[in-house]
């Protein structure tokens, strides 16, 4: 597991518990915020950015 710029990278998985500090939506023009399922707009989007299989949302605090 490796720890880069406030998310972490878990195999093929970023998992991200601080999801306004890592992506700021103006840089990303319209696009929605994450969901919990990873197989749903806008997470695999955001996964192919990420260049990763899946972007996995834990709320606050739980990493």
């Amino acid at each position: 597991m490796k720890k880069k710029q406030g998310y972490i990278i878990k195999g093929d998985s970023i998992i991200t518990w601080a999801f306004g500090h890592i992506l700021k939506l103006a840089e990303y023009g319209d696009w929605g915020n994450p969901n919990q399922n990873t197989n749903e707009w806008p997470n695999t989007t955001y996964a192919k950015v990420f260049g990763v299989e899946k972007f996995v949302v834990v709320e606050s605090g739980k990493k």
